[in-house]
């Protein structure tokens, strides 16, 4: 049961997806978005299961932690599957290479919807 703070967060990568018919850029706006919705997913489910946090954090925080160390901690805590570890290693490369690119991105349609059916079964895996 992914959040529905995620899950409204993924809106704004399904409704670029879509509009990507009528202009090609927003299908990697759209994958862009979903990487950011992959760690959103991380921290959320952190936070649920009290991993990542720093013993100043207050009992609501979110986890502070770097991304990669929540991948860590969940991996540890059996929610994320050894064969599963590198690709989530493989999405934080890619949120943070679309986070902080330098050029214009144009992604294929297709590829880009396979993505994001991608990012949304992890995310389902995560929260199962």
């Amino acid at each position: 049961n992914v959040p529905e703070a995620v899950t409204l967060l993924f809106e704004a990568a399904r409704g670029s997806m879509i509009y990507s018919m009528y202009y090609l850029p927003l299908a990697a706006l759209a994958t862009e978005e979903g990487f950011r919705v992959l760690e959103a997913g991380v921290r959320h489910r952190c936070k649920q299961l009290g991993l990542g946090k720093n013993k100043s954090s207050k009992p609501h925080a979110f986890p502070d932690k770097p991304y990669l160390d929540l991948v860590k901690a969940l991996h540890k805590a059996g929610k994320i599957p050894k064969n599963d570890l590198d690709v989530w290693k493989s999405m934080i490369f890619l949120r943070n290479n679309s986070s902080h690119h330098t050029g214009a991105t144009i992604r294929a349609r297709h590829e880009a919807m396979a993505q994001l059916a991608y990012i949304v079964e992890l995310l389902n895996r995560l929260f199962k």
